[in-house]
């Protein structure tokens, strides 16, 4: 049998197959350095040696499984398997990466021919988890008796005599022995560990005695190595288990029970550490065997943080048993004060479970910081996000960094040289100034891509890192800038009303309009784009005009004065995903007909799309989908932000409610020959966005506390729509320019938000729940739901106008459906749906075909009728959706009951909506 050193190669590598094996080697060499790519199933890390990174790839299964290969031309080693990574991670011999790999992975060596290798001593690590030696237990038994005060002290603490023996408490001699006196530990109490079968172990956790131990290495109590189980005695047959905090509650404990029915049948448990748990309680088969568990760590934060972490590592109901009085008090405490055992048989009883307990975050500091537990997690979209009164900016730089590499020399010899790396590095400039990297925080190993965590230095947990370089339009110089001048407390950038001044005047050289207010109008929408994120609505803009009118030269610069300003011409909704996803700033659609027109049917159909993502993009809080994309991995996106609109035939009437139009004409011909309209200049442009990208980091919380004022006494809608644009005006501090937008907003031709009536938004409702399914019956419920979609509709809003409160009416929703020839009879039930009672109204086949008819006209698509023609039918909208998390509603719901939820949550099925 051919083999190196004392193991057989062949038996290693054939070992090195098997991925529990590869995984624990792995975690070996590389611990939290290692992650997992679920996609691919492979690990990954940035070099052979270690780092985190994705350059150097590990097989888990299949032919290669074992066998690394680095992508890095740079790297340290470009391919082998685990032997080779031990070696170059240990700097070992091929014979000794054997015997390291071998003795990880509990392989016995291979019988030797020649010479037989002695034995190695056992560690004291092993040594000291066998059975004491009885001896040492007498010697330090006897060292207590002779300790009055530490015999004090434990029949202060309720023990007595037999306790104490039967604990095997004693007095560690004084060590180290070599030491001055005046060095050593001297009179600390030692306690053998007691396992499972009653026996003690040589191993001694030591407590600190006040007023007596001197030089402690720790003020309560210490134990070296890893943190072990200590039970009360012999399992034997007990069913009941009940967890202490520490050894000397433990200790009360057992002697309060010992000898009654209530010891016969639990058992006690605590942990040689305190709150470091021992291996064998983090894997739930240690917990499974006991019918029931009682958590009874001290009352106190860290005693219920305790409790929680044994409750996730038991993976099963526990009960908590908290001990009473005031904060901080535990067993010893409770019987101390003369409870009796009747009374903790009552407490048992009475003990509730242990639920999940989620923690609030703390903001503004870093993840690190934090306590182990469970967090509440709010993940943000970082690009452009306003958070907590700050604005972030993310901007990409290269980083070039001098690291030392492995090279290979002729003679086999390897020696490190200096070597020039170069990366793109995402950075995200805060409005205080601060710069921040994100970074995916340390994960255990296995984690799925989706499930770690990416955070900036002050806590904010973001959805993904950044790549904004093809859209950031704040220059890296400019940030400089900013960041120097914040930091010197000094203004960083000119007067408001200065800047907008000066924006005006380009507005007006750069292209004509008919209706001079428009300019203000204009001027307001671009400087509105820096702080959007501030508000929680914000109308769009529309640039409407015949052919030739100049409307796109208007709006591109519109788009080159504005933040991240993009022009998508005739383009698809793919492509205003990707600007959303990765820009998030102004969004010029130029020629909106365009797309309509394009490849007949589908062309329709994303023009539709772009309708709905329009209809909704104009709302923070409705402004948000999710999509599935093209790996099948659900994909989350923001349309919330300032988008200009251009084409000739308007926009249909939802739209036009939240819309302010410029109209564009041809340009007079005097106009013309005066020189005036000097056309787009796009370095004076840069100059103006430049600073407007200063005023609005540095200014955006002065504008929402603007805009929180205005709006806690505006009801009406239109003076919602228009409030952003108002804040600009007055922190611009200019009357003038106040009195030309005002106008300009006044003399808006186009249908405004209060024009909708309850009528117009119950007809589009109805409508829309045709188009998803509903043929012959339809639920109120459903009707309620399609109107929350409408941001208009300001269902559940406290702020909702007095005119659409009637949209909360169920009478008034069935009588307007009769009489708007929507229902077909008068006839009106109601049938059970998780959660509570629907009632369904019957639908006018007339009304049907007609929703049918003017969506095929309009080349919409359709969902297929739900199933059945009963009543029944009304509900299908709910019953049929394979999960809460795919369902257009599932933002709105209100009839689920949580139980349900979770359960259709659990079934397969598509997780969002796709475009």
């Amino acid at each position: 049998m051919a083999g190196n050193g004392h193991y057989d190669a062949d038996r290693i590598r054939q070992l090195l197959k098997s991925e529990g094996n590869i995984r624990r080697v792995i975690d070996d060499l590389y611990g939290p350095d290692a992650a997992y790519d679920a996609r691919s199933k492979v690990i990954t890390i940035a070099d052979v040696l270690g780092g985190s990174g994705e350059s150097c790839k590990i097989q888990l299964s299949g032919t290669y499984a074992g066998r690394f290969r680095d992508f890095n031309p740079g790297g340290t080693r470009e391919s082998g398997d685990l032997i080779d990574a031990v070696m170059e991670v240990r700097r070992l011999s091929f014979p000794e990466a054997l015997a390291h790999v071998g003795a990880l992975l509990g392989e016995a060596p291979r019988l030797q021919s020649v010479e037989t290798p002695k034995k190695p001593p056992a560690s004291k690590t092993h040594d000291d988890l066998q059975p004491i030696n009885p001896e040492t237990l007498i010697r330090y038994q006897s060292l207590l008796d002779r300790e009055p005060r530490a015999i004090a002290y434990l029949e202060g603490r309720g023990l007595n005599r037999g306790t104490i023996e039967r604990f095997g408490l004693g007095i560690a001699p004084p060590y180290p022995h070599d030491a001055p006196k005046d060095k050593q530990t001297r009179c600390a109490l030692t306690s053998p560990i007691v396992d499972r079968r009653g026996r003690f172990l040589g191993r001694m956790p030591k407590t600190t005695i006040p007023g007596l131990t001197t030089n402690p290495r720790d003020a309560k109590g210490w134990c070296h190595g890893n943190p072990q189980s200590y039970w009360d005695g012999k399992i034997g047959h007990k069913t009941r288990l009940f967890v202490t905090e520490g050894m000397k509650d433990l200790w009360r404990l057992s002697q309060e029970i010992q000898g009654t029915g209530l010891g016969s049948e639990m058992a006690l448990l605590t942990s040689t550490h305190g709150s470091g748990i021992p291996e064998e309680w983090k894997d739930p088969e240690f917990w499974a065997p006991w019918d029931e568990i009682f958590l009874g760590q001290d009352a106190d934060p860290a005693g219920q943080a305790m409790a929680q972490k044994c409750r996730r590592l038991a993976m099963r109901d526990v009960r908590r048993m908290r001990p009473p009085g005031v904060e901080g008090a535990d067993w010893t405490d409770y019987f101390q004060s003369g409870a009796r055992l009747t009374d903790f048989e009552a407490l048992l009883a009475e003990a509730p479970r242990l639920e999940a307990r989620i923690e609030e975050a703390k903001p503004d500091r870093p993840l690190d910081a934090d306590d182990d537990g469970e967090y509440a997690i709010e993940r943000i979209n970082i690009n452009g996000a306003f958070q907590k009164g700050q604005l972030y900016y993310p901007f990409r730089v290269r980083r070039t960094e001098t690291v030392e590499v492995l090279e290979h020399l002729p003679d086999g010899r390897r020696i490190k040289v200096p070597k020039k790396t170069h990366v793109l590095v995402t950075q995200i400039v805060r409005s205080d100034g601060d710069v921040l990297t994100p970074k995916e925080m340390p994960s255990p190993a296995g984690t799925a891509d989706e499930d770690r965590i990416i955070a900036l230095e002050d806590g904010t947990i973001i959805t993904s890192i950044p790549r904004p370089e093809d859209y950031a339009t704040w220059r890296t110089e400019s940030i400089n800038a900013y960041i120097a001048k914040v930091r010197e407390n000094q203004e960083p950038h000119r007067p408001f009303g200065e800047i907008m001044g000066d924006l005006l005047d380009h507005l007006r050289t750069t292209t004509w309009l008919p209706h001079e207010p428009d300019y203000a109008l204009m001027a307001a929408y671009v400087a509105m784009s820096y702080v959007y994120n501030a508000f929680e609505a914000i109308p769009m803009l529309l640039m409407n005009g015949e052919k030739g009118s100049g409307k796109s030269t208007t709006a591109e610069a519109i788009a080159d004065l504005s933040y991240n300003g993009h022009v998508l011409g005739a383009g698809s909704e793919k492509a205003m995903i990707r600007f959303v996803d990765m820009g998030r700033g102004l969004l010029v659609l130029d020629d909106l007909e365009k797309v309509g027109q394009r490849r007949g049917r589908q062309g329709a159909a994303e023009f539709n799309d772009i309708n709905q993502i329009l209809k909704v993009s104009y709302n923070k809080k409705t402004g948000v989908k999710t999509i599935v994309d093209s790996n099948g991995n659900n994909q989350r996106l923001v349309f919330y932000g300032p988008k200009v609109i251009t084409n000739i035939s308007g926009l249909d009437p939802v739209n036009e409610s939240r819309t302010y139009t410029i109209h564009c004409r041809p340009m007079p011909l005097d106009v013309a020959l005066s020189g005036r309209i000097k056309g787009h200049n796009r370095e004076r442009c840069d100059e103006l966005r430049q600073e407007l990208h200063a005023w609005g980091m540095a200014q955006a919380r002065t504008a929402r506390e603007i805009y929180e004022e205005r709006m806690a006494t505006l009801g009406d809608r239109a003076k919602q729509i228009a409030a952003p644009l108002e804040v600009i005006a007055e922190m611009a501090g200019n009357e003038d320019f106040s009195a030309q937008l005002k106008q300009a907003i006044e003399r808006q031709g186009a249908r405004r938000a209060e024009d909708v009536t309850p009528i117009d938004l119950l007809v589009a409702a109805a409508t829309e729940a045709v188009a998803r399914g509903a043929r012959h019956y339809v639920s109120a419920e459903q009707i309620r739901l399609e109107l929350a979609l409408m941001p208009e509709a300001m269902m559940g809003s406290p702020a909702q106008p007095d005119d659409l409160a009637v949209l909360e009416d169920t009478r008034w929703i069935g009588k307007t459906l009769l009489a708007q020839e929507i229902r077909r009879t008068n006839e009106s039930k109601r049938l059970r749906l998780p959660g509570g009672y629907n009632r369904w109204y019957d639908l006018s086949p007339g009304f049907v075909a007609r929703v049918l008819q003017d969506k095929a006209e309009a080349g919409e698509p359709v969902a297929a009728p739900y199933p059945g023609d009963d009543p029944r039918h009304a509900l299908r909208y709910c019953e049929d959706e394979p999960s809460c998390a795919s369902c257009p509603y599932s933002g709105s719901c209100r009839i689920v009951q949580k139980d349900i939820y979770e359960q259709k949550s659990r079934m397969t099925g598509p997780i969002g909506g796709k475009i």
